[in-house]
Formats: C-alpha cells, sequence, structure tokens
C-alpha cells in the first residue's frame, strides 16, 4: 500500500505490508484458546490457540529525499468494508507514540479495540499519521489462524460437537433414510452407501465392528468324496475330492459366513494344501479376518524350495478406478499410543522390498513412509545399519532418467555428522526467469572450517567506525583475517584495532564515506574440534582401486565406491519372478457369482 498525504515542509510515504507469524503461539500477541464446553465436560482432543490480534509493519520516508523518518508518531486504524467512503466497520484504534526507527514502525491491530469476526469480506485497512489520513486503503487478505472458529465447538441441542469429536446419546441416524431402523442407517442407489478413510498411523482404527454379547459355534465338519480327517483337532473341518469344494459357506440374515473358535492350543482354522494347492483361497468382501490370543496371531509357512516361493502372498485382482488405492498387504499391531509395529520382516538378505512396475507417467514409489499427528519425535523413514564393514543407514540410487536424485528432500535437512560429497551446487529458480530458467552456482571450498561475516558501514566524522560483532563469532573462531574496500572513493582505511570485546574498529577514511568489510575466522567451538578432517589422505583398503565418480576417469560403473552389482543381479531375478508371477495370474479364471472358480498355476 502506498499512500501519500502533505504535511508541512514534508511528505509521507507509508508502504505497509500485513505480518503474520507462521507458528502456533508468536512471541508478543495476545492469545485466545478456542473451545467451549458445557459445565462438567471434558475436551478430550485438546484446544487450538489462536491469536486475536494481527501485526502491522509500516515505513515511512520523505516523498523527496527518500530519507526513512524516525521519531514518535500517532498512529489511527480503522477498517472499511469499501475501498473508498463508507462508514468504519472497526475503529478508529489509536496507537499513541508509535516509534519510528529508521523509517519502519509496527502497531497491533486489536491490541484496545477487538477486532471484527472477518466473515464478510473484503475488508480495506485504512491508516491516520499525527492526523493525516493514508491512501488508498490496503486490502486485507487471509491470515493462518480463523477468528470465525471461536464458535464451533459449542453444543447444538441433541447433538454434542467438542474438540475431540461429535456425538448424540440417544435416537438413531440415518442417511437416505428418513426411518432408519439401527443406530445408523445407510441406504444409497449406485453410489457406494459408505466410504471409510484412514490417514492416521498410531492408534486410528479404519473401522472397527464389535458384538459384545454372549455367544458360542459349534464345531463344523463337511465332506465330500471318501472320509479324510484333520491331523489336529479344529474347530470348522471340510473336503471336498477331485474338483469339489471343501467347504463353501454363505451367510445370510445377518449370519457370519465362518465363524470359528478354538479354545487351548488347537487352531481354529486349519487349511492345508497338497502337492501345488493353495492353503487358502479367499474371494470378495473381506477375504480374512483372524484373531488369536497366541503370540502369533497368524502363521503362514511354505517348504517348497524354489526362487518364487512366497510364504505369504496378498493380491488385490478387483477392477481400477482413478482415485482407488487397493491394498495388497495390511498390518496393524497399536495396543497402545506409542506401542506396536504394524509389520515387521526379517530376511538373510533383505528385510523388505517395495516394487512398482509401471508403464505410465505418474508419480511411483517403492516404499513410502508415514507418521502423521502427534506431538514427539516423528520419522517418516528410519534406516540404520551396525556391523564392521561398509555400514549405510540409507541408501538411494536414481539412473537412466532425464533427472536423477538419489535422494529428494522437500524440506530442512539436519545433518549431526560430515557430508561427504565429490562436488556441491546450489540450485534454484533463476531471479530473472524463475518460470523457464535455473540459477545453479558452486558452493566455496576451504581446507579450514570458516565462519565468515560481512556488511557495509558508514565512518563518522573522525572517519572511523566501530562494527559490532556477534558475541558468538569471537567466541567460536581463531586466526582472524579482515577485508576492507571503500565505497565510492579511495582512502587509506585500516583496521585500528582487531576483535575485542564484541567491536572491530576501522579508521583512516573520509567522513561519510561507505566501507565494505568482511571477517574471516577458523572455527575453534567443541564440535569443530572433534570434527576435524584431514585435507588429503588415503582410502582405506576396501575403497582402494575404486573411485566416487569412475566416469571422470575412464573407468566403468561398476568401478564405484558403494557399487552394487549383486544387489542389482537380484533385482533382475526379482523382475523376472514378479513377470512370473503375472502370467499366472492372466491364466486364471476370473469366477463368477458366489462360488469361487478353481484356481491354475
Amino acid at each position: 500500500m502506498y499512500g501519500r498525504t502533505n504535511r508541512g515542509r514534508w511528505t509521507l510515504v507509508v508502504a505497509a505490508v500485513l505480518a503474520v507469524a507462521l507458528f502456533a503461539v508468536p512471541a508478543g500477541t495476545k492469545d485466545a484458546q478456542v473451545g467451549g464446553f458445557e459445565s462438567g465436560d471434558e475436551a478430550s482432543g485438546g484446544s487450538r490457540v489462536v491469536a486475536p490480534t494481527i501485526w502491522f509493519q509500516g515505513y515511512l520516508a520523505d516523498a523527496d529525499t527518500g530519507d526513512p523518518l524516525s521519531g514518535l508518531y500517532n498512529v489511527e486504524a480503522s477498517i472499511y468494508l469499501v475501498e473508498l467512503g463508507g462508514v468504519a466497520t472497526w475503529g478508529p484504534e489509536l496507537h499513541i507514540n508509535t516509534m519510528l526507527a529508521d523509517g519502519w514502525f509496527n502497531i497491533e491491530l486489536g491490541e484496545s479495540v477487538a477486532l471484527p469476526a472477518f466473515d464478510d469480506p473484503p475488508y480495506y485497512l485504512q491508516l491516520e499519521i499525527d492526523g493525516e489520513i493514508l491512501s488508498p486503503r490496503q486490502k486485507l487478505g487471509s491470515v493462518p489462524s480463523a477468528f470465525h472458529a471461536n464458535d464451533v465447538y459449542w453444543p447444538d441441542g441433541d447433538w454434542m460437537i467438542y474438540p475431540g469429536g461429535v456425538y448424540r446419546t440417544t435416537g438413531n441416524v440415518g442417511i437416505g433414510t428418513s426411518s432408519p431402523f439401527g443406530r445408523l442407517e445407510v441406504e444409497a442407489g449406485d453410489e457406494p452407501g459408505v466410504i471409510v478413510a484412514n490417514t492416521g498411523s498410531f492408534g486410528a482404527l479404519t473401522l472397527e465392528v464389535s458384538n459384545t454379547a454372549d455367544g458360542s459355534a459349534a464345531g463344523f465338519y463337511s465332506q465330500v468324496g471318501p472320509m479324510f480327517l484333520p491331523v489336529n483337532p479344529t474347530a470348522v473341518f471340510g473336503y471336498g475330492d477331485d474338483g469339489a469344494d471343501g467347504c463353501f459357506i454363505h451367510g445370510a440374515d445377518g449370519g457370519k459366513g465362518v465363524f470359528a473358535q478354538s479354545s487351548e492350543d488347537g487352531p481354529a482354522l486349519y487349511a492345508r494344501a497338497l502337492d501345488s494347492g493353495y492353503s487358502g483361497y479367499f474371494t470378495g468382501g473381506n477375504g480374512v479376518f483372524a484373531t488369536s490370543a497366541a503370540e502369533e496371531g497368524g502363521w503362514f509357512e511354505s517348504s517348497n524350495f524354489s526362487s518364487n516361493t512366497i510364504g505369504l502372498y496378498g493380491q488385490y485382482s478387483g477392477p481400477s478406478e482413478f482415485g482407488a488405492d487397493p491394498i495388497g498387504v495390511g498390518g496393524y499391531s497399536r495396543p497402545m499410543d506409542w506401542f506396536g509395529v504394524g509389520g515387521s520382516f526379517r530376511g538373510g538378505w533383505r528385510g523388505v522390498i517395495g516394487e512398482v512396475y509401471v508403464t505410465g507417467a505418474g508419480g511411483y514409489q517403492g516404499v513410502v513412509g508415514i507418521v502423521d499427528g502427534g506431538t514427539g519425535d516423528n520419522m517418516g523413514v528410519s534406516g540404520y545399519a551396525t556391523g564392521s564393514g561398509y555400514n549405510t543407514g540409507v541408501y538411494g540410487y536414481a539412473a537412466n532418467g532425464s533427472t536423477n536424485y538419489a535422494g529428494y528432500f522437500s524440506g530442512d535437512i539436519n545433518v549431526t555428522g560430515v557430508i561427504d560429497a565429490a562436488a556441491v551446487t546450489i540450485k534454484r529458480d533463476h531471479p530473472l526467469d524463475p518460470a523457464n530458467r535455473y540459477l545453479t552456482q558452486w558452493a566455496v571450498e576451504s581446507a579450514e572450517m570458516t565462519s565468515v561475516l560481512n556488511g557495509n558501514v558508514v565512518l563518522d566524522a573522525g572517519g572511523a567506525a566501530a562494527v559490532e560483532i556477534p558475541e558468538w563469532f569471537e567466541a567460536t573462531t581463531r586466526d582472524h583475517r579482515y577485508q576492507l574496500t571503500c565505497v565510492g572513493g579511495f582512502a587509506p582505511v585500516y583496521v585500528a584495532e582487531q576483535i575485542t570485546g564484541g567491536v572491530l574498529r576501522i579508521a583512516g577514511g573520509e567522513p561519510g564515506m561507505m566501507v565494505s568489510w568482511q571477517v574471516t575466522g577458523v572455527r575453534s567451538d567443541a564440535l569443530a574440534q572433534s570434527e576435524r578432517v584431514a585435507v588429503e589422505s588415503g582410502k582405506p583398503a576396501d575403497e582402494r582401486g575404486k573411485y566416487v565418480m569412475p566416469g571422470l576417469y575412464g573407468r566403468p560403473e561398476s568401478a564405484g565406491i558403494g557399487y552394487r552389482g549383486a544387489d542389482e543381479a537380484r533385482q533382475q531375478k526379482l523382475r523376472e519372478a514378479q513377470d512370473a508371477r503375472r502370467n499366472r495370474v492372466a491364466e486364471e479364471d476370473s469366477g463368477t457369482g458366489l462360488v469361487p472358480a478353481s484356481v491354475k498355476r
């Protein structure tokens, strides 16, 4: 916003921006706790904290000379619903003796007059400086905290709404029907009746259905063909001879398709495949749901010795549509918050392999790690390696693309050790053409761990200046080196006194001359002392004869440090095995009706 008003001998020019802190509780703001509860209610989900005020920052300068103004001024702020004319919907709020320092000033809107709810935009801010109105008014935009959120947590009739959720204690709820038969009844046409989604990682069930009533289930035995008894006692047993299904169970009218229970050590459900048959084949709805009081809720084992052997195989073979992500195998374990592992895998070579074989041009991910919510130390992916050999906690490799990143991080990176890199560049959008070009620069290399300070200073009437140096710089560096450059002229400026007590003194210049100064120092803090490295060193035995970038020296990729030749060979075998599985799936019958088709291998 730029406003101009004539004030006696000088002109005020104001350039103001709305400054909003991007964190939960900005320092120096007056905070308000959002959330209301009836007497006796407790907030199970916590409450939000929003700031009921807005910081406004402005800059005042002389319109003719451009010099910033300093001193005390009275600032009056008002908010209008229109850009010109009209009556103020908020204010005026007077900020007496507002301090200007080199043109800049800050005021806190809402400090003495409560701000409006901001529920009928647009809104325009008008400032008046010592009785002079600045023009035009500034249109206000969105802010991270919503003042209108103060009223969303109050009870609403028979529905209770609070930070932890929403509930009602009596009556039934119907969707698509005005006369629900049960506590919740959904009637739908061609669209899905109920869709349940879950983005949580700790303690959030996508759908929980339970029945706490007393009940029992008798043992079940069925056979087609000659007598064939199970080896171990089972709650449910079925046998089919030569092409017949051993057991087909359909639950109707509220019954269960299968309910099996076993006490002591016997399995509730036991299945065994002879030759190349499947121990279990499930289609439709929820394929398998099993609970157990033993240490192993389910046990799958194969004694087949083959590169294609899979102890447990899960596959989705239904229809596809955009936005749907069916899961082949899912695991869940959360006895309580901060405990439980959704899946654990151990292997003699690799614990987990995530494969995505694609032909499209979308975005694909072999492995995804997600931690959502919580206020502790969240890690999407955690990797570590221990041993006496070449250990790598997290390893990334990319090749054959137009752009190849072995690691891509959207956000800050924290490294507590030493970073080894053959080359370091800084790449960003080109400031002159950010939409179409990049600006790539090399990082500065040094044989020493060096800290650098620099700036500009204007010499006083005696041609000297005292530059304030941060306390941490003098405490954490040694062997200081200085550079001074005169701007706009020549003078024999020199360092009159090295850094002492947080001050660097410069002399020998002309009054009012600007001097650019730079100070470097070798880091001497505890971390720097512990992480000293030799500038030149020999390669360890297991890296001799290998290269960081073998292509620069005419060497093949296999001569690179960290080259995983065996991994690539195994990966090729895995791809071949995956292709073989795809071919088998393509040959299987799809099946129709309620009776599953025979499975071919």
